[in-house]
């Protein structure tokens, strides 16, 4: 788990604050509560939801890692839950507890891997976009101007690619015309 910004910190305090006063259900409480809920119950997939807090929470915290906002993985954490409750019909009443626990526990590591993917593929972005422009400082220094043909050739860039990356960055003509385009 990695540490806690102030911000987050608050919030899981704010939230464990709530926790302290949810009333638990007994045993035949709960299982009214996921008959009613399988039916539907709105009331009934709202208390499950509130019951389910820590849960959401404990999860949360170890599955927090650095760059990831607590409050995403505990919002991630509720919508697999909700969407969880959908299928409730379709599992053994015994298996309610953990169908949803493991609900929760992929919705959040889904999350996870979709973030990492965007930020892996952000962080690929700004170092093509670190290396366009080191290679047109060095271009312009050694010949005084410089095209996107002569930068596709040193970086070993596509002329498309080297559009797009400059698109993306909103410095769109910065090379100017391309051999192709004369």
């Amino acid at each position: 788990m990695a540490r806690l910004t102030k911000e987050e910190k608050r919030f899981v305090e704010q939230i464990e604050e709530e926790i302290r006063y949810i009333k638990m259900p007994s045993v035949p409480e709960r299982e009214e509560l996921f008959k009613a809920a399988e039916g539907g119950d709105d009331e009934a997939i709202r208390r499950l939801v509130e019951i389910m807090t820590p849960e959401v929470l404990e999860i949360a915290m170890e599955k927090h890692l650095e760059g990831l906002h607590i409050g995403d993985l505990i919002q991630e954490g509720y919508i697999a839950l909700f969407e969880a409750f959908g299928e409730l019909g379709k599992k053994e009443a015994q298996t309610y507890d953990a169908y949803l626990h493991l609900a929760i526990r992929e919705g959040m590591e889904k999350y996870i891997l979709e973030t990492a993917t965007e930020l892996k593929g952000a962080r690929d972005i700004a170092e093509k976009l670190n290396l366009l422009m080191e290679a047109a400082e060095t271009l312009i220094e050694e010949y005084g101007e410089v095209t996107m043909a002569d930068v596709a050739n040193y970086t070993k860039l596509s002329a498309d690619e080297i559009e797009e990356l400059l698109r993306i960055a909103g410095e769109e003509g910065l090379f100017g015309e391309t051999e192709d385009d004369k």
